[in-house]
């Protein structure tokens, strides 16, 4: 077999040193590269076009994955403030709930007969209330009270067959009032009395009665200007949490 020349022998070191110069690299490397494009590239993944950035822990991740961590992290907050708007919501309707049972619509009623009437002093067409109640014979006492924002005037006229009692309760408030009407109710042997008041303070009355008066007390509301209606409902809230919390006493 002949032997191969000079340059033959050139030729073949020329095309080795040619496969392994820095400018061509074997398939495999240049596939690997492929694989892993710079930073911030745009590179095809599933048919898809994917830019890619690097991470602090030297992990890269595509735009897409980061852009979802990024709405998760913004969803959250937004989470909270719909919980808050319908806890709010919640409180809004017990409130309203409550405000209409306690204040605006109370429970009321009494028998045909008691032992005695009793007016609280407040806004509202209490006396013609009273007076109504008297006439129709419900009661052989009717008591007047002309505490503060009350009657303020003298006694009005005696019911035929109904004793009339005017009183200024100290102090002038609802408790002045039940302490002054447990007194008579006690020289009177009463067990039953009817309270004339409005709706925004018949819950109110009744407990305070209630803590004072060891028989049964009923409550009969009279109508008041529509227009006062904002300012009962906030005194009322307000002295009812004074009864409940605060003045425990008769």
């Amino acid at each position: 077999m002949p032997q191969r020349g000079p340059l033959i022998h050139a030729l073949a070191n020329q095309s080795t040193f040619a496969a392994v110069s820095p400018g061509r690299l074997p398939a495999g490397d240049r596939h690997r590269r492929r694989a892993a494009p710079p930073p911030g590239s745009i590179h095809s993944t599933a048919g898809q076009r994917v830019r890619t950035r690097d991470t602090a822990n030297g992990q890269r991740v595509s735009r897409s994955a980061v852009a979802e961590r990024e709405a998760k992290g913004m969803r959250s907050p937004r989470k909270w403030r719909r919980w808050a708007s319908v806890f709010a919501a919640g409180l809004l309707v017990v409130f309203a709930a409550s405000t209409a049972r306690v204040l605006v619509w109370p429970a009321q009623g009494a028998p045909a007969h008691v032992d005695a009437i009793v007016m609280l002093a407040g806004p509202g067409d209490r006396l013609p209330a009273a007076l109504a109640l008297a006439k129709e014979g419900r009661a052989r006492v009717l008591v007047i009270s002309r505490g503060t924002f009350g009657y303020g005037g003298p006694c009005p006229p005696p019911t035929p067959g109904v004793r009339t009692i005017c009183f200024d309760p100290v102090p002038g408030n609802t408790r002045g009032e039940a302490e002054y009407a447990t007194a008579l109710a006690r020289r009177n042997g009463w067990h039953s009395i009817l309270l004339v008041t409005s709706r925004p303070q018949a819950v109110r009355a009744q407990l305070i009665f209630g803590r004072c008066f060891s028989g049964q007390v009923y409550v009969s509301t009279a109508p008041f200007s529509a227009s006062n209606w904002p300012y009962q409902v906030a005194y009322g809230w307000g002295a009812l949490a004074k009864a409940v919390f605060v003045n425990r006493s008769c």
